[in-house]
């Protein structure tokens, strides 16, 4: 087998961090690890002390808002996110929906999203 090997690859993962997080009412939306996937800074999203605040009016019963990592992460891992404080306002009859959504750097694409209501 060419390149490199299993014990080779194992030994260069020792330098790295287990996990990456961040706390956008700490450290704010820094361009080089976020980017506002869906929506504007300043109309739809704003940095307060306590963090990052999505605000979007749905027109047609619809709207979509979203901030995505800035790079790609590869290798096998886990995905988590927390949210403090989280409040959500919908009309009578709707509901509210939180997603992780992920796409792959596969040659078809590949998209997959969870997601969980919020009422």
């Amino acid at each position: 087998m060419a390149g490199r090997t299993i014990e080779d690859i194992d030994a260069g993962m020792t330098g790295l961090s287990e996990t990456f997080g961040h706390d956008f009412a700490k450290d704010g939306l820094p361009q080089g690890h976020f980017k506002i996937a869906t929506g504007t800074l300043g109309k739809h999203f704003s940095v307060e002390d306590d963090g990052l605040h999505a605000m979007c009016r749905g027109v047609a019963r619809y709207r979509d808002a979203a901030v995505g990592l800035g790079f790609e992460a590869s290798g096998d891992f886990d995905i988590s996110a927390k949210f403090r404080n989280l409040v959500t306002e919908c009309a009578e009859g709707d509901s509210n929906t939180i997603a992780l959504r992920v796409a792959f750097a596969d040659k078809i694409g590949t998209r997959c999203s969870l997601r969980r209501s919020l009422g």
